[in-house]
């Protein structure tokens, strides 16, 4: 007898299939994401859109309309965490070596400190990682006023609605490709330092701390900072060593499938990363001759083409308002096989990257990511990904791996595309068309754009496989919205594991069930129709005390959980019940499990307390009944630092 299986994939979420046990330390890693075996990075995807960085995390800080701006500080993780919440595929950073060798993230040639007339001045290579840090969290905790951190701040061109004004931007840019002084026109030095206090203040970590503190789907692009003079036509090579040596050990210890990208404005530096290692991919900054230095490499785009081709780099980073009056760079880069990214204020002009896109720019580094994020909903991420068809390396890697692991003779393979539902006013990227903004009265006229050009580009990429194998592939029109529940009680574990779902499991469009069951009442006299249609006898005191106990519950939840969902936009609904079982053991676990098939959860999420063996075989445990009787996925969530911990969940759309 020969049973045919359905080989499901879906290239975008994976859904959850079985039940897991999931450390805190580990949550990450509880949606499983293949790895190919030789190393490709976002400088390999193609989209409707090029790949959008963060630089420095949210962007430079600046001052901005008098204020400092953004909100984050530069070269945190706070920001970086910001970042990936507001849809990065990648974050840009500056990394220094401190004198006990420790890669540090820093970006200013100097650290100043203390009074913003007369600051403290000192190299990074003068300090170690801890006197680096203890500046770092001085400054941040706004406590110590002698050894607070200062700052020359440059003055950036005040930004228009939805925090992109692109007709000034590109107009700076205009006038400053006529300024005789090279100076950017949008961004000029401020009249004094003062001091660097941002409203999401942090301190300054380490290479090795990102590494462990950012979701491992986020792409690094790591600058090598050399703080050498402008005069210094070529860096000496004990100076590189000593930069290039702890960078590359960190990140081969550390790094494990994330994307990194090393980059550097020294090519030296550059030559050195590239002989070093194989693994990742090198490009040459350039400023494309905005800038003076006495080495000539440095001084044209053109010249960084070169250097780029000579040591078999990826590619180049230039500065965007040099390809905006050289844009015949793009077309000769790519002539040569190169890949190009851009950096500077200029991108925070929608029009200005679309343009780039149009050149061929693979991705472009911004500093108003909340800004254009907020017009392209979400397509900076994943969204153009999506409108775009595959084109990730992931889902060549499923795809390859599920033919080869599991179909075997007999098998039906079904590939599965989902195109994100239309929000109407959002920005969609539709690969051939651009970008359309969803009609408010039919956003299925651009949803049938989205979904042929889907269809069509997913029958180019894998037809041959798909022929081969025997297989046949469905287009959905759009991701059918998903119930999730999470089980909760008056644990600060419960309130934990609402921030890990909607960090790893919501996504805009789904309903989060938040539950709570208030424990079994006794059984006797009165009669009440119960949740589930059954009539159980309740004396009609305790029936009102139930009644109470749901209403304090629903108030709780709503005071304790409300403020962090709706800020950032889910979906959710407060699910409170009373257990009328008579089984004071399995009475809440039932009920839970019931709640969940019954809405045909996409995933059942609990926190196990760790109670030990006898106690969880004297009192029973939810978590232990739902895994083994739920028929819908379960998440079982362990630990006992729940509450030191915290989540910045993404944002919708991402």
């Amino acid at each position: 007898m020969c049973i045919s299986n359905w080989i499901s994939l879906k290239m975008e979420l994976p859904e959850l299939v079985a039940p897991a046990v999931v450390e805190p330390q580990q949550a990450s890693a509880a949606i499983l994401t293949p790895v190919p075996q030789q190393t490709r990075s976002f400088l390999d995807l193609q989209g409707a859109l090029p790949a959008l960085g963060g630089h420095r995390g949210m962007g430079a800080n600046v001052i901005r309309n008098g204020n400092l701006a953004p909100a984050w500080r530069e070269n945190t993780i706070r920001s970086f965490q910001a970042a990936a919440a507001s849809g990065a595929t990648f974050v840009e950073f500056d990394v220094q070596v401190t004198s006990d060798g420790v890669p540090v993230v820093w970006h200013d040639n100097l650290v100043e400190y203390g009074d913003p007339a007369r600051p403290t001045q000192c190299a990074v290579v003068d300090l170690t990682a801890a006197e680096f840090q203890a500046l770092g969290s001085l400054s941040a905790s706004g406590k110590c006023q002698q050894l607070a951190v200062v700052r020359r701040f440059k003055r950036a061109a005040p930004s228009g609605a939805g925090g992109l004004d692109g007709a000034a931007v590109l107009q700076a840019v205009a006038a400053a490709a006529d300024s005789s002084a090279g100076a950017t026109a949008d961004v000029v030095p401020a009249a004094a330092r003062q001091r660097w206090c941002c409203e999401a203040d942090d301190g300054f970590p380490t290479l090795e701390q990102l590494f462990s503190s950012l979701p491992p789907q986020l792409a690094f692009n790591i600058e090598v900072k050399m703080a050498t003079p402008d005069e210094l036509a070529v860096t000496p090579e004990a100076e590189i060593q000593r930069m290039v040596g702890p960078i590359l050990e960190v990140v081969g210890r550390c790094g494990g499938d994330r994307q990194v990208v090393f980059s550097s404005f020294d090519p030296d530096v550059c030559r050195a990363l590239r002989a070093a290692q194989q693994q990742h991919s090198v490009m040459f900054l350039s400023t494309g001759g905005r800038d003076w230095h006495a080495d000539a490499r440095r001084m044209s785009i053109a010249a960084a083409i070169e250097e780029a081709c000579a040591h078999q780099l990826s590619g180049v980073v230039v500065d965007s308002g040099a390809l905006h009056t050289c844009p015949e760079a793009a077309e000769l880069a790519r002539s040569r096989g190169l890949k190009l990214l851009t950096y500077g204020l200029e991108n925070d002009s929608l029009e200005w990257v679309l343009c780039q896109q149009r050149m061929g720019v693979t991705g472009v580094i911004v500093d108003d990511l909340q800004g254009l994020t907020a017009v392209l909903g979400g397509a900076g991420r994943k969204g153009a990904a999506a409108a775009a068809g595959f084109m990730g390396q992931d889902s060549d890697f499923a795809f390859d791996w599920a033919m080869e692991q599991l179909q075997r003779p007999g098998d039906n393979f079904k590939l599965v595309h989902c195109i994100p539902a239309l929000q109407p006013g959002r920005l969609v990227a539709v690969q051939g068309a651009g970008l359309l903004r969803v009609p408010h009265v039919d956003p299925s006229l651009v949803a049938e754009k989205a979904f042929v050009e889907a269809d069509s580009k997913l029958s180019r990429k894998f037809m041959a496989k798909m022929e081969q194998a025997g297989a046949r592939h469905i287009v959905a029109r759009h991701i059918v919205a998903r119930h999730i529940v999470v089980a909760v009680d008056d644990s600060d574990e419960g309130s934990w594991s609402v921030g890990w779902v909607v960090q790893h499991l919501w996504r805009q469009g789904d309903l989060l069930h938040v539950l709570h069951v208030v424990p079994a009442l006794p059984a006797h006299m009165s009669y009440s129709l119960a949740p589930d249609g059954m009539m159980y006898s309740l004396p009609l005191p305790q029936l009102e005390e139930a009644q109470v106990e749901e209403s304090h519950w629903r108030q709780l939840l709503l005071e304790r959980l409300g403020p962090m969902l709706s800020s950032q936009g889910v979906n959710f609904q407060l699910d409170v019940i009373t257990d009328y079982g008579s089984d004071p053991l399995q009475g809440v676990a039932a009920a839970v499990v019931a709640t969940a098939e019954r809405l045909n959860a996409a995933a059942l999420v609990l926190c196990g307390h760790s109670k030990g063996t006898m106690a969880e075989w004297l009192l029973g445990s939810v978590s232990d009944f739902a895994a083994h009787h739920a028929a819908v996925p379960v998440v079982v969530l362990h630990g006992s630092q729940f509450a030191e911990q915290t989540f910045t969940p993404y944002s919708p759309g991402a």
